[in-house]
């Protein structure tokens, strides 16, 4: 049996702050051992919002310096993704050579995440 060598990348959610204008969510992506492979962000908005909705991604290098800046409108069912960005962005470890990332994704402000609660 052969067993594809993977990295492992954590995910931290670590703030969600409301203005009127957007909701801002962020994460932080890490490689745990080895070398970093894959890194992407998902958002989910409601979506009973009734209309696809541009959701900005803009990523950070450790040191705070914006390194990207790009836009993914949200599908049918209010998901959006950083993996269906188009270049390097696909893969955030690209945009900082497989070091640290923080990404944040802002989505306009009505949008709401939809978190279904248990029946």
């Amino acid at each position: 049996m052969r067993i594809a060598r993977t990295s492992v990348a954590v995910v931290l959610s670590l703030a969600c702050s409301l203005n009127s204008y957007a909701s801002d969510f962020y994460a932080l992506a890490a490689p745990l051992g080895g070398e970093a492979r894959l890194a992407f962000m998902d958002v989910v908005v409601d979506p009973r919002f009734l209309e696809p909705v541009d959701v900005l991604f803009t990523v950070f290098a450790q040191d705070g310096t914006p390194l990207a800046e790009f836009t993914v409108p949200t599908d049918a069912n209010g998901f959006a993704s950083s993996r269906s960005a188009s270049g390097a962005a696909r893969n955030l470890f690209r945009l900082t050579g497989g070091a640290p990332v923080l990404v944040r994704a802002r989505v306009p402000n009505g949008a709401g995440t939809y978190i279904p609660l248990p029946a």
